[in-house]
């Protein structure tokens, strides 16, 4: 077996005791005539809010003092107060953002302009929902084919009233790093994942579904899995060259 190197300890160590961006990798849930998801951001089978399909679009209705969503435009304004706003990887959702929706919101409403339909492949909403009665934000990865929509996961902050980039698995900034879509195999696995990356690995961080933390090992171009319980992971790793990948990782 290769040589492994320990790395972060004591960083994984703080960062478990610290706030944390919390992921929900779900199964991937296609949307069709009647049928709904719960959204449940901080585990607690108590859902902050649904999104069902009716009436030709996927849309959620909710209570706007404890839900919204970041929306393409206002009612003031007189258009897209109602509208979901797509969203690209490492935008910012924040108090800043525009959450316009009064009582319900949409995915590519009949009424929406035809720049504001959402685009083919993946791409982010942006939310906020009340814990505690304060403010966290989120975001939902959807993927469009054709007409259809598919949740994917969805995340949040857990640290009341701080922004989160959409697609952000960390507390750490993506700002200067190239996202590639990088693939480790073989996945699932039981012991050891490679990267297909050529560049040499500098930084790895793991957390399980619930964004907890845990202490990796690796070298140059390697993993190692075989401390972990079986489950699905999500991996962060940082190369040379400034460049990072995302990957989901299964342990047998």
């Amino acid at each position: 077996m290769k040589k492994i190197t320990l790395g972060l300890f004591s960083l994984l160590f703080y960062w478990n005791s610290q706030a944390a961006i919390v992921v929900r990798d779900i199964n991937d849930f296609t949307f069709s005539l009647n049928t709904f998801v719960d959204l449940d951001f901080n585990n607690d089978n108590v859902p902050e809010f649904t999104m069902q399909y009716m009436n030709n679009s996927v849309e959620s209705f909710f209570d706007p003092n404890m839900v919204n969503f970041v929306t393409t435009g206002t009612f003031d304004s007189g258009y897209g107060w109602d509208v979901m706003k797509f969203l690209s990887f490492d935008t910012t959702i924040s108090s800043s953002s525009i959450f316009g929706a009064q009582a319900d919101a949409y995915i590519d409403p009949s009424w929406a302009n035809p720049v504001d339909f959402f685009p083919q492949g993946d791409s982010y909403i942006g939310c906020k929902f009340k814990l505690a009665n304060s403010w966290h934000y989120g975001w939902i990865l959807v993927n469009k084919n054709g007409n259809t929509i598919t949740l994917k996961s969805y995340a949040y902050n857990d640290v009341a009233g701080q922004s989160i980039k959409a697609g952000q698995l960390d507390l750490l900034s993506n700002q200067g790093f190239q996202i590639v879509d990088n693939q480790f195999f073989p996945n699932p696995a039981k012991e050891i994942v490679t990267s297909k990356i050529g560049s040499s690995i500098k930084l790895v961080t793991l957390t399980d579904l619930t964004g907890k933390h845990f202490p990796v090992y690796f070298d140059n171009s390697s993993i190692n899995l075989d401390h972990l319980q079986k489950g699905m992971y999500l991996l962060e790793v940082t190369y040379e060259q400034n460049i990072k990948s995302f990957t989901k990782i299964v342990k047998e």
